[in-house]
C-alpha cells in the first residue's frame, strides 16, 4: 500500500480535523488488513491417520503332562527251602514169645430158662382236675344324684371363659351400692343362667352383669368323677 503524505500547513489542525484524520488513517489500515487476509491461500490441516484397535486373545495356558511313574518291578520269588536229607535206620525187632495155652473142657450144667411167668396187671388210674374260680369283685360305683343341684362356693369352681361386662365410668353413677351379686344356675356342660341376686340399684348395670356371666363358662362341677349341676352366687365390686 502506498504511504499517506501529510503536507504541512501554514495554519495549525483543530481538534476535530485531527481526529478525523486519526480515523481516516486507522480504517485505511483496517481495510489493507482485509485485502492481505483475503488474498491469502488458507492452512490445510492434515488428516489424522486413526489406528486400528489392538485385539487382545486370552490363550489358556496348558501345563505338560506329566510323566508317569514308572511301574514297580515285581518281587522276585523266593527259592524254597531245599530239604534235609533224614536217613533211616531199621532196628531189628526183638523175637516175640510164644505162650503154650492149653485147652480145658468142663462140663457147665445147661440152666433151665423159666418162661411161663405171670405179669402183673397195669392199671392206669385219672383223677379230675378242679379249677378253682377266684371271686373277682366288680369296683362298687357310687350312685350320684344327677339331677339335684348342689350349692357350692364360688371361690371352688374355675372359670373357663370369664364375664367380661361391657361398661364405663359414666355408667357407674347412677348405682347406690358398690356391690352385686349374681345366682349363677350352672348344668353338667357348665352352661350359666343367670340372675341378679343383690342389686346395684342401676337396672343397665344389673341387665349388663346378667348378660355377661350368662355368656361366660365354667368347668364342670364333679362328684366322685360325675359331673353335677350346681348353684354358686358370685359376687362383683363396682369401682
Amino acid at each position: 500500500m502506498g504511504q499517506i503524505a501529510v503536507l504541512k500547513s501554514p495554519k495549525p489542525l483543530s481538534k476535530l480535523q485531527k481526529v478525523v484524520a486519526v480515523l481516516t488513517v486507522v480504517a485505511i489500515g483496517h481495510v489493507s488488513a482485509l485485502y492481505v487476509l483475503a488474498q491469502m491461500k488458507p492452512i490445510q490441516l492434515k488428516k489424522i491417520e486413526t489406528t486400528k484397535p489392538i485385539q487382545v486373545k486370552f490363550v489358556k495356558i496348558v501345563e505338560p503332562p506329566k510323566p508317569k511313574p514308572p511301574k514297580p518291578e515285581p518281587p522276585k520269588p523266593k527259592e524254597p527251602p531245599k530239604p534235609k536229607e533224614v536217613k533211616i535206620v531199621e532196628k531189628p525187632l526183638p523175637p516175640k514169645k510164644v505162650e503154650k495155652v492149653q485147652q480145658v473142657k468142663a462140663d457147665i450144667p445147661q440152666e433151665k430158662l423159666v418162661t411161663d411167668v405171670p405179669q402183673p396187671e397195669v392199671k392206669v388210674v385219672t383223677t379230675p382236675v378242679v379249677v378253682v374260680k377266684e371271686d373277682v369283685k366288680e369296683p362298687v360305683v357310687p350312685k350320684v344324684d344327677t339331677t339335684t343341684p348342689r350349692q357350692v362356693d364360688a371361690n371352688t369352681v374355675a372359670w373357663k371363659r370369664k364375664p367380661k361386662p361391657k361398661l364405663v365410668e359414666s355408667d357407674l353413677k347412677c348405682v347406690s351400692s358398690n356391690m352385686i351379686v349374681i345366682r349363677m344356675d350352672v348344668d353338667v356342660k357348665g352352661n350359666i343362667k343367670a340372675r341378679a341376686l343383690q342389686k346395684s340399684g342401676c337396672d343397665k348395670v344389673d341387665k349388663e352383669f346378667v348378660r355377661a356371666v350368662q355368656s361366660a363358662q365354667l368347668y364342670p362341677y364333679l362328684e366322685n368323677g360325675i359331673a353335677v349341676p350346681f348353684y354358686a352366687d358370685q359376687s362383683f365390686a363396682l369401682k
